[in-house]
């Protein structure tokens, strides 16, 4: 597998090195979209939590730079100064790491579950971005239903899964009961809630802290009270606990604030957030106890002999299983529909044979002949799919290894350029199955066109439905049927499931549609183009499949020439 990743995290560097890559959703945006150029790389994501960081990478072959030097490259960083702080994988030993990641087996406070909903943003945050290939999103997917069964079938036997938790019980350890005890939560987040909730709970008096801006959509927990942000330092005297977990990139609480205010009586303080939103130095200051969030692991559990773990491991090992059956599965599909259509082909001709002294008339033999073929087609490619489903999944890789080594030298003919036609889409039918951002980017492609566009898909991207708002398309909310392309004179297959776009393909070749799979060249009847209009034409770029940066950059400079000559 072409998946690698780099990571730093609290086993090789303390929260001052980290939260050096503590990084804004801005920052995150601008290196996703920078890693995402390098050549070979199909898809990036950043995962990124209070006690780690990691980027992940899918590559159409192995990079000519590994994820370490693009990540340091992205963030402009000297790589010789952090190198020793990060762990690289590849491969099964990466996709493990991310199985084992999602089910909080590899959390400083194990067994978490708060790292389960991070993972799920983090891929979703990818895809906004459209950095996300279909790799990354199964093998994330994959990972965090190992973690759902993990989570309802395994009890980890850790003292507490949360920060929020043993925050909690850090204070009982402290002031023991906490009726009535004054607590400060600033942040508004899901960490803050976390604790908002558990305090109440245990019958403490809390407030939270709501930034103005946010007063509007912020949900606030039942239970406590809210004040400004700016308000936090008039509070702060008259509260015994307080709990900082934000992402500002200032201090929430400054040394020089806290000591003049010069307050009495024992105070605990936990900062939650990466990088701290805790001033340090405020541990120094008389009758104050300041935990980060390195104070807060440690080894809860004994993770020998601990049955749990076992259980927990044997569920990650078969959905390991799972995704390596899907992604070999992936790479199946080209060579199994090659040789459906190899034997739908012998078997026409042996048909045509047999029924040359049938009294047929010219539409019986057709429809006979192109039944049998499709028929068989889809037999093989059963027969073969069953065959990989109950075989080792390695051992049936290799086989395809070798088959494909048998087909280099016949890269041309595997690959031959596409004849651009251009045709007049007005008034014609265009299905689009799938509704997220490659969707959009070729419906907005297909607006200057007067065609009609439809599109199926349960649920849709913001500027889809923007669009269906404004009456520019037809969308249906409901999961894809084969009758929904029954009209249609072009077929768009853009989802991120490869076994949809798959069914789409195969649905539209039996009715004789062309079709564009977004995340298979081998299954497309026609490329879908970069469209580059211009005063009185359009022109259209199209390559082999095996380069769509190099496409993207042609027609980026194509529009670049356009503009100079109009502008000049």
């Amino acid at each position: 597998m072409n998946l690698f990743m780099t990571g730093i995290d609290f086993n090789k560097a303390d929260i001052k090195h980290r939260e050096r890559f503590a990084l804004t959703q801005t920052a995150q945006v601008a290196a996703l979209k920078e890693i995402r150029t390098y050549p070979g790389v199909s898809g990036c994501v950043i995962v990124s939590t209070c006690n780690r960081m990691e980027l992940w990478i899918s590559c159409d072959a192995p990079p000519e730079k590994g994820p370490f030097e693009m990540l340091c490259r992205a963030l402009q960083i000297d790589a010789g100064d952090q190198a020793d702080y990060f762990v690289n994988r590849q491969g099964d030993e990466a996709v493990r790491h991310l199985f084992e990641l999602a089910c909080g087996l590899k959390s400083m406070i194990f067994g978490e579950e708060q790292i389960l909903s991070q993972v799920k943003e983090s891929i979703a945050f990818a895809h906004e971005c459209g950095a996300a290939d279909a790799v990354l999103h199964a093998l994330f997917r994959y990972a965090v239903t190992s973690a759902k069964k993990v989570k309802t079938s395994v009890r980890l036997d850790a003292v507490d899964r949360s920060v929020a938790g043993t925050t909690i019980r850090l204070l009982k350890e402290r002031f023991g009961c906490l009726e009535g005890l004054g607590c400060l939560v600033i942040g508004s987040g899901e960490i803050g809630r976390l604790a908002v909730k558990g305090l109440v709970a245990e019958g403490c008096s809390v407030t939270m802290t709501l930034r103005q801006f946010k007063s509007g959509n912020a949900v606030i927990p039942s239970g406590c009270s809210v004040i400004r942000y700016e308000d936090r330092y008039e509070l702060y005297p008259k509260v015994r606990a307080v709990i900082s977990a934000t992402r500002s990139p200032h201090f929430t609480l400054s040394f020089d604030t806290v000591k003049q205010l010069g307050c009495s009586g024992e105070k605990t303080l936990f900062d939650l957030a990466v990088p701290r939103d805790i001033d340090p130095e405020i541990a120094n200051l008389e009758n104050i106890d300041l935990y980060d969030i390195d104070h807060l692991g440690g080894s809860l559990v004994d993770r020998k002999d601990n049955t749990g773990l076992l259980q927990a491991q044997a569920i990650v090992k078969d959905e390991i299983k799972a995704f390596e059956r899907w992604y070999s599965v992936r790479r199946l599909m080209p060579l199994v529909s090659e040789i459906g259509a190899v034997a739908s082909e012998d078997v026409q001709a042996r048909i045509k044979y047999h029924l040359k002294n049938c009294r047929l008339d010219e539409d019986a033999r057709q429809l006979v002949h192109e039944a049998a073929g499709d028929a068989v087609s889809k037999v093989v490619e059963k027969i073969l799919l069953s065959l990989h489903k109950n075989t080792d999944s390695r051992l049936f890789l290799s086989c395809v290894d070798e088959l494909d080594a048998e087909k280099t030298g016949r890269k041309d003919e595997e690959y031959p350029l596409r004849f651009p036609l251009y045709i007049d889409l007005s008034g014609r039918e265009v299905v689009v199955v799938g509704a997220g951002a490659v969707a959009f980017r070729r419906i907005s492609a297909l607006l200057s066109f007067n065609c009609h566009i439809t599109v199926v898909a349960p649920e849709a991207h913001e500027g889809v439905r923007q669009l269906y708002d404004e009456k520019v398309l037809c969308l249906k909310s409901k999961s894809y049927e084969a009758s929904d392309i029954e009209n249609a004179f072009l077929v768009i297959a853009a989802t991120d499931d490869r076994a949809l776009n798959h069914k789409v393909a195969e649905d539209a070749g039996g009715k004789g549609l062309y079709c564009s799979v977004a995340d298979c060249k081998e299954e497309c009847t026609f490329y879908f183009p970069a469209v580059v209009p211009y005063p009185g034409g359009v022109i259209g770029i199209c390559g082999t499949g095996e380069d769509h940066r190099q496409t993207k950059k042609i027609s980026t400079d194509i529009r670049a020439f356009i503009r100079s000559k109009e502008e000049a």
